[in-house]
């Protein structure tokens, strides 16, 4: 387990999380503009929040086009 400490509006959250999902979140994180280690403003946690929802709605409509491709290929 590794530990997460994110600051946002003065108090800081400290989560700990499995090493390979830490390390994937901080690289985000980072990529986000989101730091470690000074304060996060709430909005910007807020965009990141939507985007990272956005980007599993997409990823879940992937899947289900690619499942219903592979349904119908099946039944031909």
């Amino acid at each position: 387990m590794k530990k997460v400490s994110i600051m946002i509006d003065g108090k800081v959250f400290d989560i700990d999380l499995e090493d390979k999902f830490a390390e994937f979140l901080i690289e985000d994180l980072k990529l986000n503009k989101i730091s470690l280690n000074k304060e996060n403003k709430k909005i910007d946690i807020l965009r990141l929040y939507l985007k990272t929802l956005r980007d599993n709605f997409n990823i879940q409509e992937h899947l289900e086009i690619a499942m219903i491709k592979l349904k119908e290929k099946n039944n031909e």
